[in-house]
């Protein structure tokens, strides 16, 4: 039998600390003739996931709103993706910094995730102008 956990960072400790008690355990079963091991790893990119769940829940405290009107919802991560946008347009041919691409890629990966979050409470209104005509 082999165990893999993949954890962030945060949880590499903790998951230590289970991997030396699940391996002590499974020494008495190999005694008897079972094999097993515990590994942990740590997950591909999981630097970027924090990042971006960091992201998420700062936008959340900052603005706890989140539109119902689907036109308005989309909005939000398509904003953002224009900055996304500007920032690389800018770090290409004026010189700008990198690291604002970065930024605004976590923004909107934030983002696009409280879209898929909320996306049951989006509902079809459109704006007023279109209802009147």
């Amino acid at each position: 039998m082999r165990v893999i956990v993949i954890c962030s960072e945060k949880e590499l400790n903790q998951m230590e600390i289970i991997q030396s008690e699940f391996n002590g355990v499974m020494h008495n079963f190999v005694k008897r003739g079972f094999s097993g091991r515990i590994t942990i790893e740590k997950a591909e990119h999981q630097d970027v996931r924090d990042a971006v769940e960091a992201e998420l829940e700062n936008a959340k405290k900052k603005f706890p709103y989140w539109p119902v009107c689907a036109v308005q919802a989309a909005a939000v991560p398509c904003e953002e993706a224009g900055e996304l946008l500007q920032a690389s347009l800018e770090f290409t041919f004026e010189n700008g910094n990198k690291e604002a691409m970065r930024k605004e890629a976590l923004h909107t990966a934030a983002m696009a995730i409280r879209f898929l979050e909320r996306f049951e409470t989006i509902k079809k209104i459109p704006p007023k102008s279109m209802e009147d005509s």
